[in-house]
């Protein structure tokens, strides 16, 4: 169950990441670049920061702080374009997920 909501929490902060990138520029192909480029960026570190098979197996405190980073970053950006409640889903979606990690590795 953890791993599916932490599936679907990556997907909304992938969408998150999109909705932000749209919402910074005002020609619409200007908007559409940023949003395919802050989702292809984020999905990049996401996948090169954050991979259970990426190549250095750091701490696990260092996943984490990368993590809450893009997280905090794409919540603040959707408060910013305006999408408070989407923002807060996602901060509670996350926060959920690492708080079954952290039950999972104290027990």
């Amino acid at each position: 169950m953890l791993l599916a909501l932490g599936f679907l929490i990556e997907l909304a902060l992938l969408a998150a990441m999109s909705a932000v990138g749209a919402r910074l520029a005002s020609p619409v192909w200007l908007r559409r670049f940023l949003s395919v480029a802050f989702a292809a960026a984020t999905g990049t570190l996401g996948g090169l920061l954050l991979s259970p098979n990426r190549h250095g197996q750091g701490p696990l405190s260092v996943r984490v702080v990368i993590e809450l980073a893009l997280f905090a970053v794409a919540t603040v950006g959707l408060a910013w374009a305006g999408r408070l409640a989407w923002a807060l889903v996602l901060a509670a979606g996350e926060l959920a997920v690492l708080g079954g990690l952290w039950v999972r590795l104290r027990i």
